[in-house]
């Protein structure tokens, strides 16, 4: 856009005049007001100078943004000018008479418009430079300085600030401009009041708005906050400026275009020579829009612009007004008035195409701008009929000119609006975020009833939106020219505009020298001769090519670098060029677009023979003879024949570099596309030493195109890893005319030909001498024969050698290198990447050619073939053993006995490596005893020494499993070496040691199976004063109170489970039990203890434990609790089991310790208990005397409890006490209650039922602790009987406590009523 003034197009934003800090003052010869006030000096030693210096740089680097920076946040951004120290704003000029016009007038003789000119830049410059819509004066409060020498006092310098704020108020009022005044301040905390006493005198003196007018700036204080803050204030009042500015403007519109309906434009009479009515609309009309644009009023600048534009455009048609019956435009063609239009047109179209972009409607500005193009193409400077023009690009219809053929005029003009369009569209990308293509549509909702105006989020109410509605989006839809493109496409239209541009030059240029061409277009010639045509396209078409580089569009990408290469061919410049055309070759190479390479390829020949670039020429010549080349077979002929004459020096070439340099010209294969591909396999992988293994080299044309015409190489080098097994075949000069009929020469030379023309041919390569050949890297020994080299089209040429070394060593041929020989240079064709072919194509099946004798050649496709063959010794023979028991059992040390048996006669060093799956192992018993996580699950590498030939070794390992049953496999390997005759190597492994491997499988199973059971019993530990501890044993005496009362509690709750443990022996062999024991897990829960005793005196190692028998055997478990604890689950711990084999059942007679298997317990759940019922029963009751019973109810909770008590009948007793009572318990308190009964009969007896219920709670307590010492056995429900399943209870007589309370809340207590002896 920079050919268009830049005030014409640029977006305004309101304007800001800063005062006060710069020093600079009014040149002498300056036209500007100036203050009459006294100007203060400046004090260059204040610290405020810093603070202005920062203020000075935030607005310098304000000013470098623009609307769209800011886009969405536009409140309060100004563009500031910085007004001189003693500058005013210009005053409006009041004048009454009608015949004084403005100085840019075009009724003024003086002005650059008279008297047909609309508009110039002037005037919008006017409002950019010199009358702002608010003015900002920074000012400096008075400060005492020692060293300042001017003796100014404080009255008089506040008197100069007062006087010089009260004339620039003045100057601001008569413009309506708002004056802000800035007072920087050195802060003290001491001048808080003095402060504020200025500012005040300030404010009262000058009649300032204390709110809006003046502002304090302390030192040290963050000035880019305080001016935002003021400039969010003041905006408002900027817009209110120029909403009367354009009030203004609207009232001189009417002295020059009459209001009455019965004049419309063109029809007023007016002055010859003067501006039209037409004319005078367009001016006032843009005047209008720059001011809306001003006060940021988008919809109102845009229906002004195009009032404008529709106004303009008239102007360049008939002029309704010539009476005289000519179609004569208002404006007169080919005028200053005439161009002067135009270009203010293409302004217009500009300004409207920003506006809608940046309101985020993009369709109406594309709308915009196609209908300027279709509008302006048509005016007579832009149309010829000259037969000669031709457009030579594929462009849009809209670019394209109203006649076939277009001017340069035309393509000079259209080159400038597809660019500013390219600007425009790369502006919103960027700064809008606009998603291109646009728009976006869903193709199978393309029918759908959507509004398309919410569709496109692009909507106006003028004439020029009508292209957005579903009509439109239907009509265009397969058509991508009618949907915005991304700004890459833009300025590609704009190369390719200039290049029609260029190509009209050319025609006229041409067409000069065949007439005489007339003034103007000699005129026209020699201005367009001025111009590089090439560089103006280079430099569009690097824009475009940035543009879809961002977008990662690698495509256009590799179409615009060959335009540019192509443009830098156009001015000579080939060295450029060949870089551009060699990164195309890459990608085109590499993704296989072999018809576009190839005119890549030749451009790269034409510019590397302009550079004489030898080896890149030779080198693009060579990937030509590639038959994925489209190349016509006459080219291919000539293009062979220019590489060998190249080669040879029959074709002249001058080289810019040495020629000595060139005098080898390498080329790898497998970075071109190559018109032949190498192949090399072994027909083995693995052989021993001083046995052949033969290898094959296949040479393959893969096209019947390629080469033309045979060609021979010189040399044919095949190069393994290791030089003495290198190999050079040289040509046959003997033969003069190579012909390729089918020829069978025995076992060393075959030629057939195939149904499809395909030519096999078989090479003999075993018999080769040892002869000396200089290379790149002078003289090499080589294993040498004299054969065909000769290759033709359509060609698969088989070169078989043979391998056979008495040195172990793993082979690989590493390149293959055709070489063509000269006295001027040689050609090095090398593949260096033998895995694969080097060609495009896809390559021929993987075949090994067999050849016996006389019988006919036969092709053996194998896929396995590679080019890798390892050579080794014969392995020395050795055998791997074990020895062990057929069943493994889990959690038991399982010896393995190994042996290892040497089969030479030569004696052998061996190292040992064992892994079992899931399992831990070692060489040493010892160490089973140790942690898993410090046990290793394989043993590597154990040095089991030096194996004499013919005899073994054996070695004991060690295994264990604690995981499952199951088969486990076993893996042994042993590496060895010979003994004395081969060098021991340190590390390990190595390719130099042999190696035998050996796999078993291990069966684990269990040695008995353990099912364990947790019962709750119904025999409860009566109330206790102690503590219980971890004792194992629960029969320990009670201490029995003097007192029958209960004085004291605790909260303790005690419950008993019983658990019962059934183990079945395996039936495999014996086993031996030790002990088996509980190992009981601590509470994580304080408040609650677990302790257990054994129920039966059971000794394991007296026991014959028979193979498939069951054992039973009982636990009990004593959980004490405490009763308020919440509902816990407790884990009980594990049954451990030392357990091993019986010695009539062990292979090896080795001393083992006993296995221990864990075996998890059953959890158990503990009870809440809020209420705590505990009973007191005399210890000796007898038959016909009263006794008492007494129950202690505890409230346990920190609230008050509601309690029903009732006591039911009972045969065997008669009792007195409540039958049935409620009373509320308060908090951690107990209440008694006693019962006196009289035993009916004698026994043990069931107690009356004692019933609690709790109403608060809803729930009814039970009773969790008894005293009760009797001398007997207890009620037979909870005896502990004595049987074979060694669960028998103690035979001494113990005093021991019943508890005796149902786990269903059921409570059944029981006394034992004795006979009273008279």
């Amino acid at each position: 856009m920079e050919n268009y003034p830049f005030d014409s197009i640029y977006q305004q934003v309101p304007v800001l005049a800063v005062v006060g800090l710069t020093n600079t003052l009014l040149n002498e010869n300056s036209t500007e007001p100036r203050l009459q006030s006294q100007i203060l000096e400046p004090n260059l030693n204040s610290p405020l100078t810093s603070i202005k210096g920062q203020l000075i740089q935030y607005f310098t680097e304000q000013n470098k943004l623009n609307a769209w920076d800011v886009f969405r946040k536009n409140i309060g951004f100004f563009h500031a000018i910085f007004f001189e120290r003693d500058r005013l704003i210009r005053p409006r000029k009041i004048n009454t008479n009608p015949n004084v016009h403005s100085e840019i007038s075009p009724l003024n003789p003086n002005s650059p418009l008279y008297p047909k000119g609309i508009m110039t830049t002037l005037w919008v410059q006017k409002y950019t430079t010199q009358i702002p819509c608010t003015m900002l004066l920074f000012t400096d409060m008075y400060e005492y300085n020692v060293n300042d020498q001017s003796g100014i006092q404080e009255r008089d310098y506040d008197k100069l600030i007062t006087s010089e704020i009260i004339e620039r108020k003045k100057n601001c009022q008569e413009r309506g401009i708002k004056l802000v005044v800035i007072v920087m301040i050195k802060y003290h905390e001491t001048e808080l009041s003095r402060i504020d006493e200025k500012v005040s005198f300030y404010r009262k003196t000058c009649n300032l708005d204390a709110k809006n007018t003046i502002f304090v700036l302390p030192y040290g204080s963050n000035p880019v906050e305080l001016l935002t803050s003021i400039k969010k204030t003041i905006y408002e009042p900027s817009v209110n400026y120029y909403r009367e500015l354009n009030r203004r403007i609207k009232k001189k519109k009417s002295k020059h275009v009459p209001s009455n309906p019965i004049f419309s434009p063109g029809t007023l009479p007016l002055q010859d020579g003067s501006l039209s009515l037409s004319g005078w609309n367009v001016r006032y009309d843009l005047k209008s829009a720059f001011i809306a644009e001003f006060r940021q009023d988008m919809d109102i600048a845009i229906k002004n612009y195009e009032n404008a534009y529709l106004e303009l455009r008239n102007m360049f048609n008939s002029d309704p007004t010539n009476n005289n019956g000519s179609n004569k435009p208002i404006l007169e063609p080919n005028s200053k008035e005439w161009n002067d239009g135009k270009m203010i047109a293409d302004c217009i179209n500009i300004k409207i195409c920003q506006l809608y972009l940046y309101k985020e409607q993009p369709l109406s500005a594309f709308s915009q701008f196609q209908t300027h193009l279709q509008k302006y193409k048509t005016l007579p400077e832009y149309i010829n009929n000259n037969s000669n023009y031709r457009i030579i690009n594929r462009i849009p219809k809209y670019v394209r000119p109203e006649s076939s053929n277009g001017t340069i005029q035309y393509w000079a003009w259209m080159t400038i609006q597809m660019k500013a369009f390219s600007e425009l569209i790369e502006l919103a990308q960027h700064k809008l975020g606009l998603n291109l293509p646009y728009p976006t549509l869903n193709y199978k909702n393309i029918n759908s009833n959507v509004n398309s105006s919410s569709l496109l989020h692009s909507y106006s109410n003028s004439s020029l939106a009508e292209l957005e509605n579903d009509l439109y989006i239907q009509k265009n839809i397969t058509d991508p020219n009618m949907f915005i493109q991304q700004a890459g496409f833009y300025y590609l239209l704009t190369s390719q505009c200039v290049e029609e541009r260029w190509n009209c030059f050319k025609i006229l240029q041409k067409e000069s020298t065949e007439r005489e061409l007339s003034a103007e277009e000699k005129n026209l010639l020699n201005s367009e001769s001025q111009i590089d045509y090439a560089s103006v396209i280079i430099d569009i078409l690097k824009k475009a090519y940035e543009q879809f580089k961002n977008q990662k569009n690698g495509r256009m990408t590799l179409y615009l670098a060959r335009n540019i290469a192509k443009m830098y061919e156009e001015k000579n410049n080939y060295e450029i060029a060949l870089k551009f055309y060699d990164r195309i070759s890459k990608t085109y190479r590499n993704e296989n677009w072999n018809v576009l390479l190839t005119d890549i390829l030749k451009l790269i020949v034409k510019c590397s023979k302009e550079t004489h670039s030898y080896q890149i020429l030779i080198e693009s010549l060579v990937e030509l003879l590639s038959g994925d080349m489209g190349l016509e077979f006459s080219e291919r002929i000539e293009i062979q024949d220019e590489l060998l004459g190249l080669i040879s020096g029959s074709i002249p070439f001058q080289m810019n570099e040495d020629p000595l340099n060139n005098r080898n010209i390498h080329i790898k294969l497998n970075n071109i596309n190559s018109f032949v591909s190498c192949k090399v396999k072994f027909n083995k992988s693995e052989t021993l030493i001083n046995t052949p293994a033969k290898f094959q080299l296949s040479l393959n044309t893969n096209n019947i195109k390629s080469p033309a015409k045979p060609i021979t190489f010189s040399k044919l080098l095949i190069n393994f890893n290791d030089p003495n097994f290198n190999i050079c075949l040289y040509n046959n000069e003997d033969i003069k005319e190579v012909t390729f009929n089918e020829v069978s020469d025995g076992e060393n030379f075959r030629r057939i030909k195939n149904k499809n023309g395909l030519i096999t041919e078989w090479i003999n390569i075993k018999d080769l001498k040892h002869e000396t050949v200089k290379t790149n890297f002078g003289s090499e020994d080589f294993l040498c024969k004299t054969v065909n080299l000769s290759l033709c089209s359509n060609m698969r040429k088989i070169f078989e050698g043979e391998i056979n070394t008495d040195t172990p060593i793993d082979l690989k041929v590493v390149s293959v290198s055709l070489i063509i020989e000269s006295a001027v240079s040689n050609l090095i064709l090398t593949a260096d990447d033998l895995e694969q072919e080097y060609s495009v194509n896809n390559s021929r099946e993987s075949t090994w050619c067999e050849i016996i004798q006389d019988e006919p050649m036969k092709l053996i496709p194998n896929e396995n073939i590679k080019n890798e063959l390892r050579i080794i010794k014969r392995q020395p023979e050795i055998k791997i053993m074990t020895k062990h028991d057929h069943v493994a059992f889990i959690d038991e040390i399982f010896p393995i006995e190994l042996e290892i048996l040497n089969a030479e006669n030569e004696n052998i060093h061996a190292y040992l490596s064992v892994m079992c799956i899931d399992c831990v192992i070692t060489e040493n018993i010892n160490e089973i005893n140790k942690p898993l996580e410090q046990m290793k699950e394989t043993l590597e590498y154990i040095n089991i020494g030096v194996i004499p030939g013919g005899q073994s070794i054996k070695k004991m390992i060690y295994i264990f499993n604690s995981n499952d049953i199951g088969n486990k496999e076993l893996k042994v390997k042993v590496e060895y070496f010979i003994e004395n005759k081969e060098t021991k190597t340190q590390l390990l492994p190595s390719p130099k040691y042999y190696s035998k491997s050996y796999d078993e499988m291990i069966d684990f199973k269990i040695a008995f199976e353990i099912s364990t059971n947790v019962i709750f019993q119904n025999q409860y530990q009566p109330f206790e004063q102690e503590e219980p501890t971890y004792s194992l044993d629960l029969y320990d005496e009670e201490i029995e109170s003097e007192d029958e009362e209960l004085i004291e509690y605790n909260t303790n709750k005690i419950e008993y489970y019983k658990l019962e443990v059934t183990m079945y022996t395996n039936n495999v062999c014996k086993c031996d039990i030790d002990v088996m024991e509980l190992i009981l897990k601590k509470p994580s829960i304080p408040g609650i203890t677990l302790s257990y005793s054994i129920l039966g005196n059971v000794d394991f190692k007296s026991i014959d434990w028979e193979m498939g028998t069951k054992v039973n055997y009982f636990f009990l478990i004593k959980v004490v609790s405490d009763v308020s604890l919440k509902n816990n689950v407790i884990d009980l711990g594990d049954l451990l089991i030392r357990w091993k084999r019986n010695p009539s059942y062990q292979m090896f007679n080795i001393p083992v310790n006993f296995n221990q298997s864990l075996i998890p317990l059953h959890n158990i759940e503990v009870n809440a208990e809020p209420i705590k019922i505990a009973a007191a029963i005399p210890s000796d009751v007898y038959l016909g005397e009263v006794f008492t019973l007494t129950y202690y109810i505890t409230n346990l909770t920190l609230s008050i409890e509601e309690l029903s008590i009732t006591m039911n009948s009972q045969n065997s007793f008669s009792f007195s006490g409540y039958k049935q009572t409620t009373f509320d318990l308060l908090p951690l308190s107990t209440h008694i209650l006693h019962y006196n009964l009289y035993p009916l009969t004698v026994g043990h007896l069931k107690l009356p039922e004692f019933n609690i219920q709790c109403k608060t709670q809803n729930i009814n307590p039970k009773i969790c602790s008894t005293k009760l010492a009797v001398s007997q056995q207890p009620h037979p429900q909870s005896a502990l009987s004595s049987s074979s399943t060694y669960d028998s209870a103690p035979s001494s007589p113990t005093t021991y406590s019943i508890y005796s309370i149902d786990k269903n809340q059921t409570q059944s207590l029981y006394v034992f009523v004795k006979p009273k002896v008279i």
